[in-house]
């Protein structure tokens, strides 16, 4: 099957068009496709209309059923659906981003403290939280290295990176 980023937003664009409004038509909208569809969809005029439809046909998210007297009727493709069953992401405030951060250190302090056969040795955080404006909304990507220990002796060590 066609992929689609797991997450998406609106700074993620698809034929020219924000990636959740092309999302929220292909949700909305399972019929036929055409100009006219398109262009109320997306709130765009006829003639960035007819730009979307042909890079959204180049790209794979409609495919042409029939041309007829100067009708194109379109039809969504298995790329389209992939979009649809794909997640976007929630943002979050500048404040609520920092507290699951200072919760995320919490954490590692006391999974650190305990007698468990693990240790975090080191988080990485990436995302808008550290390059974003203060009214922007917020994502974390966090990278987090992990160490079992056996004893004294390092067993193993793991990567493991998630996104809030």
């Amino acid at each position: 099957m066609e992929h689609v980023h797991s997450l998406i937003s609106n700074r993620d664009f698809i034929a020219g068009q924000p990636a959740l409004n092309v999302r929220e038509m292909f949700i909305n909208h399972d019929d036929l496709f055409n100009v006219d569809v398109i262009g109320a969809w997306l709130f765009i005029d006829l003639a960035t209309a007819e730009a979307t439809i042909e890079k959204l046909v180049e790209s794979g998210y409609l495919e042409i059923l029939n041309h007829h007297d100067n009708v194109c009727q379109l039809t969504r493709t298995a790329l389209a659906i992939a979009l649809v069953k794909s997640a976007p992401y929630l943002p979050l405030s500048r404040a609520s981003t920092a507290k699951v951060v200072l919760e995320l250190l919490q954490e590692i302090r006391l999974v650190n403290a305990s007698p468990l056969a693990h240790r975090i040795d080191s988080i990485e955080l990436h995302g808008s939280l550290l390059t974003n404006p203060v009214d922007d909304p917020q994502c974390i990507q966090a990278e987090i290295n992990v160490s079992w220990v056996m004893g004294n002796r390092l067993a193993r060590t793991a990567k493991h990176v998630t996104s809030v």
